[in-house]
């Protein structure tokens, strides 16, 4: 199983690629990615060499709830678009009842606050 962990919470990656299959992808642009990736690869560890053997037709996944807004697939797709200066397809997972289906651990309650979920 493909999991991410980010602090306290742990992601079931291969469930949430299932359950966005058909979500609508949006585009970032190189601009956008470089933007974000300040906050985002700071704090992963990445394998450079891992990361240019990516395939960056696949949509990264980014997990936007009141609590976080965090990349949760495609760190390394995402340096290698910064690299080659490309850009990205994005599926965005918001919805309660989907991060609550990916959500491996942590308190969902810190994602969605009283009266967000």
């Amino acid at each position: 199983m493909h999991t991410f962990t980010f602090s306290s919470f742990k992601f079931n990656i291969d469930k949430a690629t299932a359950l966005t299959r058909d979500y609508p992808v949006h585009h970032w642009t190189y601009n956008d990615i470089k933007l974000c990736s300040l906050q985002i690869l700071t704090v992963v560890k990445l394998d450079p060499d891992h990361a240019m053997t990516t395939d960056l037709r696949k949509p990264v996944i980014w997990l936007e709830t009141p609590g976080l807004h965090i990349l949760i697939d495609g760190c390394h797709r995402m340096h290698k678009a910064i690299q080659l200066k490309r850009n990205l397809k994005c599926v965005v997972i918001r919805e309660p009842e989907v991060v609550q289906e990916i959500l491996l651990k942590g308190d969902i309650k810190q994602l969605f606050p009283e009266g967000t979920y």
